[in-house]
């Protein structure tokens, strides 16, 4: 799950965010994938699980969100919606959403979040290779 995407910065930039994110403090807390959404139900080009989580994801996202402002990094136009990206699809296939439909939503599995990291992701012919940088335990 995405709680924040930065974008490109330089390195001295890494350092400042790395610091103000290692001293976010934040409670473990249980997250439960709810179900299956898609950017469109006939043809999808993104998959998602859907969370639920009592806000633990939101607060979390705001408390980043607080930690990086000064920092200049601009706080995101959309509201923080849960979700973790499953797939991106290249070349629609016709059967895709039935699929996707014959997943019924409920409880899919669950896991507590321990832990955010900072990654860094260098975007390669062959796709993208995830780095990471940081990682921030509950406390």
């Amino acid at each position: 799950m995405t709680l924040k995407f930065i974008g490109e910065v330089d390195n001295d930039a890494v350092g400042k965010i790395s610091s103000v994110l290692s001293s976010i403090t934040f409670s473990p807390y249980i997250l439960h994938i709810t179900g299956i959404g898609t950017n469109n139900p006939r043809q999808p080009r993104v998959i998602w699980c859907e969370i639920a989580d009592g806000g633990g994801s939101a607060a979390l996202h705001a408390t980043v969100e607080n930690a990086l402002a000064p920092l200049g990094i601009p706080r995101d136009d959309r509201p923080f919606r849960p979700h973790a990206t499953l797939a991106r699809v290249k070349q629609s296939d016709s059967s895709l959403p039935g699929w996707i439909l014959a997943i019924p939503p409920g409880n899919l599995g669950m896991c507590t979040v321990t832990e955010f990291r900072l990654k860094k992701s260098t975007l390669t012919p062959r796709g993208p290779v995830y780095e990471t940088l940081l990682e921030v335990p509950a406390s």
